[in-house]
């Protein structure tokens, strides 16, 4: 059950195959899974879920079919078999409109067509999944399939011109009112009221409730045991809620996933020392309002907290205002709230405020700036996108940069220390030298090259050129893009680049095409290297004290040769480790805020 800000969503028409007068149309979240989608067609069909069932989805270029279900411990899956619980729909709707098959009781065999697309629906909020239409009653479970269905609907057309004789008219009206369907009588997601008889033992509450409080049941397990009861994402985030959120929120989301999984409100009330009719109000309003609503008391949930927002507002302030047609040369508050607004993801100040302040960045601070001033920062902007979005497989893409001049010093930084002893810094000290390191980022392989440099100008950079036209000897074509700074750009950069490439140079050093793709001028927040180099100054220069220059250049050289050596037997794993202190991804995004304001 998700309350839904934005206003795409899929829309799936379900019609069973075989008696296609039955139907159902509904609209469901984008971030549902293939079970999710499951129990939605059982509650709109009439279905009571019961059975085994699996999706087909028929793929038209390869001529194959992919089959999406629950995994049979007793029988082996079919090659290419999906599990329908970690599987989005997302994951296999490409943006058209896609055909597939559902079938539910492989003994009976209800085999439903199902189509899905994306539809923008006019409502800013509104709770998800939602029936929108359609006609005819589900025939009853266990009837012996479409025969077994067709036979009874006989015997009770025969029955009723025993007891009552009518014309074919009104038995016709009769035959209607059987099939009489209101989208308004289907429920989505109702967590079961508990029974007794099909309670766990006390025992067994009382464990299950503990581990998922320490954090000992895993995500996966949960999941699996709850999916029929609530939407799998929602499992997920109730699971982070109760792992990372303050204690009212923990308790809140432990109650919706204790009583789905069967524990009475009784026990949950004593256990975690709540009021039972705290416990009926929360279930309550899940089930009316969804578990946003019933968590945080908020229909739609936080704004500031959603990455879409986050993207949406850094998106706004990296462009101009100039190109959102205001006739200014930086931001107010006011003129983003105006631009949300008109793009249908309004916010509040407060929230707008909420996603500056987490983010790092005040408007207090000069020397923090967001907003490149450049005439040109969206077709900039676009000719970079472009290019990595069509990045061949022997095309390179550098993100060119400096790190320092910084002193080899005692350096502060967050650590870990005991609540009665203040750590300090020096205001005064003696320096043991100082440190520029040169290096490119190639953002394909997140593969980092370094040196160090006695001074910040074009011989550096042009250095750096020929040292990876040696290093990528064997690619046709690498990208060179840098921020504006004037030695990044000068003449004598632009003639090497052009001797690079002329025919008889490449020919005699057997080297690539390098071609240059500048930043939007004042753009420090696009360039990717910058997010690299803030989790090396996390990890490795916060809180050190190098005794020499050379022991910080072998701290440094240690730093990125693990680095890379972790992203070549890892490379879809970006982020992660302790090089994950980045600030964000090492990927190109117009939303992303790759220069941290704090790491120097």
């Amino acid at each position: 059950m998700s309350g839904n800000s934005k206003l795409v969503v899929y829309q799936v028409n379900i019609a069973l195959i075989e008696n296609p007068k039955i139907w159902r149309m509904i609209n469901i979240p984008q971030n549902y899974t293939l079970s999710d989608l499951h129990i939605s067609i059982q509650c709109a069909m009439g279905w009571t879920n019961v059975h085994m069932y699996e999706f087909k989805i028929s793929n038209i270029n390869s001529n194959r079919e992919t089959i999406i279900g629950l995994p049979d411990d007793e029988y082996p899956s079919a090659e290419g078999f999906l599990d329908s619980r970690t599987t989005n729909v997302s994951d296999i709707f490409d943006g058209n409109t896609i055909n597939a098959r559902y079938i539910y009781d492989l003994g009976d065999y209800w085999e439903h067509y199902i189509e899905i697309k994306k539809v923008h629906l006019k409502y800013e909020y509104i709770l998800l999944p939602i029936c929108n239409g359609g006609n005819g009653t589900c025939p009853a479970e266990d009837i012996g399939g479409m025969d077994g269905y067709n036979y009874q609907r006989k015997l009770e057309q025969q029955i009723f011109l025993e007891v009552e004789p009518r014309s074919s008219f009104v038995d016709t009206q009769h035959q209607g009112h059987k099939d009489k369907f209101n989208e308004k009588d289907v429920v989505f997601w109702k967590i079961p009221i508990n029974k007794t008889n099909l309670q766990p033992s006390p025992q067994e509450c009382e464990l299950w409730l503990r581990r998922l409080l320490q954090g000992d049941i895993e995500k996966c397990e949960v999941v699996n045991k709850l999916c029929s009861s609530i939407p799998v994402y929602d499992i997920k985030e109730l699971y982070q809620i109760i792992i990372t959120k303050p204690l009212r929120n923990r308790n809140r989301a432990t109650v919706i996933l204790g009583y789905a999984y069967g524990i009475s409100a009784s026990f949950i009330s004593e256990y975690l020392f709540i009021p039972k009719t705290t416990i009926r109000d929360l279930i309550d309003r899940c089930r009316k309002y969804g578990f946003t609503q019933a968590i945080y008391n908020k229909k739609i949930g936080f704004k500031h907290e959603k990455q879409e927002y986050i993207d949406k507002v850094f998106s706004i302030l990296h462009a101009p205002p100039s190109a959102y047609g205001f006739n200014r040369t930086s931001w107010r508050q006011v003129d983003i709230l105006k631009v949300m607004s008109d793009e249908g993801m309004g916010i509040a100040k407060n929230g707008l405020r909420e996603i500056l302040k987490n983010s790092g960045y005040t408007y207090r601070k000069a020397k923090t700036v967001l907003t490149s001033n450049d005439p040109d920062y969206k077709e900039k902007l676009a000719e970079i996108t472009k290019i990595l979005s069509n990045l061949k497989q022997n095309e390179k893409f550098f993100s060119i940069d400096e790190y320092g001049p910084f002193a080899i010093k005692i350096q502060g930084g967050k650590s870990l220390v005991p609540a009665e002893k203040n750590k300090s810094v020096p205001q005064y000290q003696k320096s043991k030298g100082s440190l520029i390191l040169t290096a490119a980022l190639e953002l394909s392989s997140n593969q980092v090259t370094h040196f160090y440099s006695e001074k910040k100008n074009t011989e550096e950079m042009i250095k750096l050129l020929n040292l990876l036209i040696k290093q990528y000897s064997r690619e046709k074509t690498i990208y060179f893009s840098w921020d504006a700074a004037s030695w990044h750009a000068s003449k004598a950069l632009y003639t090497a680049v052009d001797k690079i490439n002329t025919s008889a140079y490449r020919e005699k050093h057997k080297c690539p095409k390098v071609i240059l793709a500048p930043l939007p001028t004042c753009a420090q927040f696009l360039n990717v290297i910058e997010s690299v180099f803030s989790g090396m100054a996390r990890a490795i220069i916060h809180n050190s004290n190098y005794q020499s220059v050379n022991e910080c250049k072998a701290a440094i050289d240690r730093y990125y040769s693990e680095r890379n050596e972790f992203f070549i037997k890892n490379p879809k794993r970006a982020g992660n480790k302790i090089w994950g202190k980045e600030r964000v991804n090492a990927v190109f995004n117009e939303s992303n805020n790759c220069k941290d304001p704090n790491y120097r």
